[in-house]
């Protein structure tokens, strides 16, 4: 999981892209990816942090890509 909005791909190769001796060229590969939003009003102990306060004092609204607090 890549936390932010960059992220490395690393590709190894065990050179099994030959066939009968005869190198096969494929070209390009397949990559799936899948966004994943951070619910920010969800309680932080469950999410591991060691402090468990709530974002908001009162009311926490929680969004596609953020949160805004209300009274």
């Amino acid at each position: 999981m890549s936390q932010g909005n960059k992220m490395l791909l690393t590709f190894h190769t065990d050179f099994s892209n030959e066939e009968n001796g005869t190198i096969m060229f494929y070209k390009g590969f397949l990559a799936y990816y899948q966004a994943v939003d951070l619910d920010e009003c969800a309680s932080r102990s469950k999410s591991g942090e060691e402090d468990p306060q709530p974002q908001c004092q009162h009311l926490c609204h929680n969004y596609v890509g953020g949160y805004f607090c209300s009274c």
